[in-house]
């Protein structure tokens, strides 16, 4: 665990759990379950407030007392509450209040756990000068707000086992993804992932998967990136986890194959300066110009769990060391399943460091330089994107009017979906 997760500084600006809630290292939490804790939160611009909005994040209420400070320190009582369990994943809530003869500089909650069966967590303290209620509001990014219609595809690729991360091939023929635990997977049900497709049949339709053999043993293995290398879209390489040796065996990193002559080569590592992964899971996109690898894994500098880098090919065709993109996407909690757009500037990540819909969630955001460490706040993709479970791997092929990505259809199952994007937010047709 970092020191940033759980921590006090987590309650400073807005909600990053509400609305969906939960327990989530984005939120603070006492040290110790059933104890007597405070939180003091100052506020920049003091003001006369109406409202003290408070977000439990998780298993409500061990709330005793709340207490406004003036700008000369003299303290006040705003409410003293009876702490007891509240059958809600997580709230926010909201106190009202006569407006207060003088600006408010500071709260300090008050809590006493001995009521609740477990921790609890806060999220977010807010003071407002209204008696409108302060909520946990998800906006919707203006691209994605009408027109949005998913379709859930059929059981010749979604199977009773996780299906994970869909790519298509650059033709639009052949859709790649990696399955869970599934009997056929060459270690059995006990083997975690492993590469299968599926084509499309002359009327359409997708055909039943089959497993791709050639790049699966008993150790998990997936594709991360499919991209063109001819004009015609027929020869493609792919970028995958894992270094494949001799012997049969892998080991963790990233490799690379190509099918310039109709057959998959051999894979070839990438090596990559200071490489090292303190997650067994890792996630690569490797760029247009194939110069450029975006990557989740988690490392020294790391704001929680995997954060999301990047690395870049130097002349002598040796990786960077991994750059952290910055707090602004990277959080306490995870980010995964990186994936930039053609531009190169626009990147949809999944996280449960942000407020959501419940899980892991999509979002979208854009770089704003080129130092790959300035970016716009992310921005949900929406409830028909994102349901209250996992949703990973989000990736627009640049030839297609659809969207793929992996959703969660229960609390240990996810399947492959399809989203017909408005007109304009598919990306430009055509060679880069």
């Amino acid at each position: 665990m970092t020191p940033v997760q759980y921590s006090a500084q987590q309650v400073l600006g807005k909600p990053n759990v509400l609305p969906s809630g939960g327990q989530n290292p984005n939120a603070w939490a006492p040290d110790r379950p059933k104890g007597k804790e405070f939180l003091k939160v100052g506020f920049a611009n003091p003001i006369q407030i109406r409202q003290i909005a408070i977000a439990e994040s998780h298993n409500p209420t061990a709330i005793y007392r709340v207490l406004a400070y003036d700008e000369a320190g003299n303290e006040y009582v705003i409410n003293t509450l009876n702490p007891t369990s509240v059958p809600q994943r997580g709230r926010m809530l909201n106190m009202f209040m006569d407006t207060t003869p003088y600006k408010v500089v500071a709260v300090k909650i008050e809590f006493d756990g001995a009521a609740l069966p477990d921790y609890f967590g806060i999220d977010a303290i807010g003071i407002s000068d209204t008696n409108y209620p302060i909520i946990a509001d998800i906006p919707k990014p203006l691209l994605l707000a009408s027109g949005i219609v998913i379709e859930q595809l059929d059981k010749n690729v979604n199977s009773d086992y996780s299906e994970l991360n869909p790519l298509l091939s650059p033709d639009g023929k052949t859709l790649y993804f990696s399955r869970s635990n599934h009997p056929e997977n060459v270690g059995g049900i006990n083997d975690k992932e492993d590469i299968w497709y599926s084509e499309l049949d002359s009327t359409g339709h997708w055909k039943l998967a089959r497993n791709l053999t050639q790049f699966n043993n008993e150790s998990p293995n997936f594709i991360n990136t499919i991209s063109s290398v001819t004009p015609d879209g027929k020869s493609a390489i792919i970028v995958l986890g894992n270094k494949y040796l001799d012997n049969n065996k892998m080991q963790a990193g990233v490799s690379i194959s190509s099918n310039l002559d109709g057959n998959w080569s051999k894979p070839v590592a990438l090596n990559i300066k200071n490489d090292y992964n303190f997650s067994e899971k890792a996630n690569y996109f490797l760029t247009n110009n194939r110069k450029t690898l975006v990557m989740s894994v988690e490392r020294e500098d790391s704001y929680g769990d995997r954060d999301l880098y990047v690395s870049f090919m130097e002349p002598d065709s040796i990786w960077t060391e991994p750059l952290n993109l910055g707090d602004i996407l990277n959080t306490a909690g995870e980010e995964s399943a990186p994936f930039l757009a053609s531009d190169d500037k626009t990147l949809y990540f999944s996280s449960n460091g942000f407020s959501g819909y419940g899980g892991m969630d999509i979002y979208v955001s854009r770089r704003l330089d080129d130092t790959w460490t300035s970016w716009s706040d992310p921005e949900n993709l929406g409830s028909e994107i994102n349901s209250p479970l996992q949703d990973l791997f989000f990736n627009i092929p640049s030839f297609s009017e659809y969207a793929y990505y992996s959703r969660g259809v229960t609390e240990t199952n996810t399947d492959i979906y399809r989203v017909k994007l408005p007109s304009c937010a598919t990306p430009i047709r055509g060679l880069l």
